[in-house]
């Protein structure tokens, strides 16, 4: 919310705000998993393999919403170069 605030309202102090507290939504959902993990009981070394494999997951999330992102700039800059809105057409999927 606050990082929209920062842009509608040209406010750079909202914008920093929001940067700085992304840490703390990291830290939660690491104290999260580790807290779900350690109620499953499981051994040190299987505790670190499953972290190992959310980390990989993530880490290719994050590859594809790249991709994602990147996908919505070529699509702006079609239409502002051509005026034309390919959105959900299918190019580049195959169809």
């Amino acid at each position: 919310e606050k990082a929209l605030l920062s842009f509608s309202n040209s406010d750079p102090d909202y914008a920093i705000w929001t940067i700085k507290n992304d840490s703390v939504v990291d830290e939660m959902n690491h104290k999260l998993l580790l807290g779900h993990l350690r109620k499953e009981n499981i051994d040190e070394k299987m505790m670190s393999m499953v972290q190992s494999y959310i980390e990989l997951k993530d880490m290719i999330s994050n590859i594809e919403r790249i991709a994602d992102h990147a996908t919505n700039i070529a699509e702006a800059s079609i239409y502002s170069l051509q005026g034309t809105d390919i959105r959900h057409t299918g190019i580049g999927k195959g169809e």
